[in-house]
């Protein structure tokens, strides 16, 4: 039997300064992945209603927009410098395996 939610409710949130003008996010098992204008940031969200940000979890881009999470990496839209690869195997140590930019293309 499955449960169906036709009314979703706010069960936590993150509070403070940071989140600076969040774009994207996509939740893989227990951590939620973020964009904003600092970059990729990671939160662990098991425990929905108190999600925690992890400090050390910041990677730094200077355009990152959409991304896209595949089990061991993050595919983040970095603008003009192309398409940062973000090696995520252990979330709470995250970092750039490789940006892609076509050549400049």
């Amino acid at each position: 039997m499955f449960l169906i939610r036709l009314h979703p409710r706010i069960v936590g949130e993150l509070t403070g300064n940071f989140l600076r003008n969040p774009r994207c996010i996509a939740v893989q098992f227990r951590y939620g992945f973020i964009t904003d204008d600092d970059g990729l940031k990671i939160v662990d969200v098991t425990e929905p209603t108190r999600p925690v940000l992890i400090p050390r979890a910041t990677v730094r881009l200077n355009h990152a927009g959409r991304l896209y999470v595949a089990r061991t990496y993050a595919y983040v839209a970095n603008g003009a410098e192309g398409l940062a690869i973000v090696d995520i195997e252990n979330p709470e140590r995250p970092f750039i395996d490789q940006i892609f930019n076509a050549n400049g293309a």
